[in-house]
């Protein structure tokens, strides 16, 4: 009996592969049969409307949704490759099925200024930010930033400052030279992250408070930046 997790035929997937400079790279592909044997035929991942080749070997993690359990994944190899109409790749599930680590982080709106560093670059590029959250944020900056580009970001929240490993997951528009992309963070560790997260909801209480025209609110506001201040 086939477990009740397990992707069902025609569903589309999520491949991740993780260069050996940590950063990991995202195709989009479908499950289109499974062999006797136990392989995946899956079709060849596509990134930015391109065909992509993986080398037979090459490890991935696949990502899909079940609509009864949510996010799900399971580590897999790539064994070989089949050409024809629908050019296909097969692969080996090598790991049990296990929840997705994939978290929707809340984000806030904060306007805070940053600075970028594009891989293997000395310069230094500034900007700001949208919103932020315990897994990424979004910002303008005047730096030509492309998806999949590793950067290191470095800002300040409460008298502490953030630098972080992070890679461009979506670019939304470029106007005057300002480039607005969204980022996730690579190696922000589990204490600076749950840190981040209570500031964040902290600063989102105190935002609602105020909305909702409680006075309580409005003192909070107060007092959080007297203490900034200080």
């Amino acid at each position: 009996m086939k477990d009740k997790n397990f992707p069902q035929l025609g569903q589309k997937l999520i491949i991740v592969r993780t260069k050996m400079t940590g950063e990991k790279v995202e195709y989009v592909s479908q499950l289109v049969d499974i062999e006797s044997n136990g392989e995946l035929a899956v079709a060849v991942p596509i990134k930015n409307a391109q065909l992509v080749t993986l080398l037979n070997g090459t490890k991935i993690t696949v990502i899909y949704n079940n609509s009864e359990s949510g996010m799900l994944e399971f580590e897999a190899e790539v064994v070989r490759k089949l050409n024809g109409k629908v050019p296909l790749m097969y692969i080996r599930k090598i790991s049990e099925i296990t929840k997705g680590q994939r978290r929707n982080y809340f984000r806030l709106d904060l306007l805070v200024p940053i600075q970028i560093i594009k891989s293997n670059e000395d310069v230094i590029y500034s900007g700001f930010t949208k919103d932020i959250s315990g897994g990424g944020l979004r910002m303008v900056t005047d730096a030509n930033l492309m998806e999949g580009q590793i950067v290191h970001v470095s800002f300040e929240l409460e008298d502490r400052t953030y630098n972080l490993k992070s890679q461009v997951r979506t670019k939304f528009s470029s106007i005057d030279n300002k480039n607005e992309v969204g980022i996730e963070f690579l190696d922000i560790i589990e204490i600076d992250r749950n840190d981040l997260i209570k500031y964040l909801s902290k600063l989102a209480d105190i935002d609602k408070n105020i909305k909702s025209g409680n006075g309580d609110g409005k003192f909070l506001l107060e007092l959080f930046i007297a203490k900034k201040d200080m």
